[in-house]
C-alpha cells in the first residue's frame, strides 16, 4: 500500500516532465545562436518565439523545453535568411529530441520516433515521385506500371500503419497519392490528382493547423494543376482553395498573402490584385491587420499598367503635367551610392544619343543633405533633377516604396508604368528598343 502511495505522489512530476531537444552543426563554427518558435497560425508569420540560446564551442545546443509547451510543431531558426537556415520539428510532449544537422545533407534526427518515422517518410515520399517520374515513360509495360503503382500504395500503408498514435500519422495521411484502375498518361494521372487531391486534407485538423503543412498544400494546389499556366485556371484554383479553407481567417490570411506575393513578385498584376481584392483585403479588414493593406495598396500603386504616383517636378509642373516625350525613366538614386555612381554615367550616354523627343530621364536624388547631390547634378545636365530631402523617408521614396538605390522605373508618355527593370542591364536593353 506505502508503495502504491509513493507512486501516487511521484506520478504528477513523471507525467509533466521537462523534456529537451539537442543537437550538433556541421560544418563547425558555422553557427552561433539557434532561435525556438512555436508554429502559431495566430502569431505574426505563423511564428511564436519561445527562446534562444548559443551554441558551445563544439557547435553543440540543448534547449529546455518548457513545462507547459503545448504539443505540436516548431521550428530552429539558425541563420540568416531564415528560409535557407531552419528546420521544422514536431513535438509531442512525451520525448527528447537528439538531431544532427549539416548544411550538405540537412537534418537528421538520433532519437524522437515523431521525427523520426516523419523524416523517413519525406525520404521515402522523395523515391516515390522519382518512380511517378519513371512509369509514364512510353516502352513502360502494363505490368511495370501496375507494379509501380502497388510500390507506391505499399510505401504509404506502411507508413500510415507505422505512425498509428503518433502526431506525424496526420501529415503522412495528407500525402496519400491516387492510384489509377488502368494504365493512363501523365496528362490524366495530374487530372487525376487534381480530382482526389483534398481527399485526405482535414482542414479541421489542430496538428495540421498547427504547422505550414496546409499552407504548403494550398499553394502547391494552385500552382501545380495548371501546366499552361492560364489564368482563368489559376483562378479557379484559387477559388477552390479558398473554398476548402471555408472560414479559418489566419489560413486564409497566410494562403492568400504567400499567393500574392508570388504572382506580385511575377508581375502578374491581374492575378495579384483578384487575390488582394478578392481575398486579402477582406481578410485584412476582419482581422484589423492595417498594416498589410497599406503594404499591398502601396504595391498596387507602382504596379505595372497603374498611374506612376504623381509628385513635383519643379516649381508648377508635376509629374501628370510633364508632356512631349514617347518615354520617361524615373531613377531614384542618391549622390552617396557607389551603385549609382556606376550606372548613372552609362544611362546618361544613351540618352544624349538619342532624339529629343524620345525620352526624358527624370533622376530623384534621396539624400540626407544638399552637397554632395548638387556638384553630382552638375555632370548629368540631360537629365530633370529633383533634390528628395529626407532620403528613405521621403514621401515620394515611401509613396514608390523605395528599399535601394538606385531603382529603375520607366513610363509612357501617360505616365503608366510600363516596365520595372531589376537591374542596369535590364533598363538599357528596354532603353535601346523603339
Amino acid at each position: 500500500m506505502k508503495n502504491i502511495l509513493t507512486l501516487l505522489l511521484f506520478l504528477p512530476f513523471l507525467t509533466s516532465a521537462q523534456h529537451t531537444i539537442s543537437g550538433t552543426f556541421q560544418p563547425a563554427n558555422t553557427f552561433t545562436t539557434v532561435y525556438l518558435y512555436q508554429i502559431n497560425p495566430t502569431s505574426q508569420n505563423y511564428l511564436n518565439y519561445i527562446s534562444h540560446t548559443r551554441l558551445d564551442e563544439n557547435s553543440s545546443v540543448s534547449i529546455d523545453l518548457p513545462k507547459e509547451l503545448a504539443p505540436g510543431m516548431y521550428q530552429l531558426n539558425f541563420g540568416i535568411p531564415r528560409t535557407d537556415y531552419h528546420f521544422n520539428f514536431i513535438y509531442n510532449g512525451k520525448e527528447d529530441i537528439v538531431f544532427e544537422y549539416s548544411q550538405e545533407g540537412g537534418v537528421k534526427y538520433l532519437e524522437s520516433e515523431e521525427n523520426m518515422v516523419y523524416l523517413e517518410y519525406l525520404d521515402k515520399s522523395q523515391m516515390t515521385k522519382e518512380l511517378l517520374s519513371a512509369v509514364f515513360y512510353p516502352d513502360v509495360s502494363e505490368k511495370d506500371y501496375k507494379a509501380v503503382f502497388e510500390a507506391i500504395a505499399e510505401i504509404q500503408h506502411h507508413f500510415e500503419l507505422r505512425s498509428m498514435g503518433l502526431m506525424a500519422r496526420s501529415f503522412i495521411k495528407t500525402g496519400r497519392p491516387p492510384i489509377p484502375d488502368q494504365k493512363i498518361g501523365p496528362t490524366e494521372y495530374l487530372e487525376l490528382e487534381k480530382e482526389h487531391y483534398f481527399d485526405y486534407i482535414n482542414f479541421n485538423d489542430i496538428t495540421l493547423q498547427n504547422s505550414f503543412r496546409l499552407v504548403n498544400l494550398c499553394i502547391v494546389y494552385v500552382l501545380k494543376f495548371n501546366p499552361e499556366q492560364l489564368t482563368a485556371t489559376y483562378i479557379e484554383n484559387i477559388d477552390e482553395v479558398m473554398h476548402r479553407i471555408g472560414d479559418d481567417l489566419n489560413l486564409k490570411k497566410e494562403v492568400a498573402t504567400r499567393l500574392w506575393v508570388n504572382f506580385s513578385t511575377a508581375q502578374d498584376n491581374t492575378l495579384a490584385n483578384y487575390i488582394a481584392d478578392t481575398y486579402l483585403f477582406p481578410v485584412a479588414k476582419k482581422k484589423g491587420d492595417y498594416k498589410l493593406i497599406a503594404e499591398i495598396e502601396q504595391f498596387q500603386a507602382t504596379a505595372l499598367g497603374s498611374k506612376a504616383p504623381d509628385f513635383q517636378v519643379h516649381e508648377g509642373k508635376k509629374l501628370s503635367d510633364l508632356s512631349g516625350y514617347k518615354r520617361y525613366v524615373l531613377i531614384f538614386w542618391s549622390s552617396t551610392c557607389s551603385h549609382c555612381l556606376k550606372e548613372i554615367p552609362q544611362i546618361h550616354e544613351l540618352v544624349s544619343n538619342l532624339d529629343n523627343n524620345k525620352l526624358q530621364v527624370i533622376a530623384f536624388g534621396l539624400e540626407d543633405q544638399l552637397y554632395p547631390w548638387k556638384a553630382a547634378i552638375e555632370d548629368y545636365p540631360n537629365f530633370t533633377h529633383i533634390y528628395g530631402e529626407g532620403k528613405w523617408n521621403n514621401k515620394t521614396a515611401e509613396a514608390y516604396n523605395i528599399t535601394a538605390t538606385p531603382t529603375y522605373f520607366v513610363l509612357d508618355k501617360d505616365k503608366i508604368i510600363r516596365n520595372k527593370p531589376a537591374s542596369l542591364e535590364e533598363l538599357l536593353e528596354i532603353l535601346k528598343k523603339e
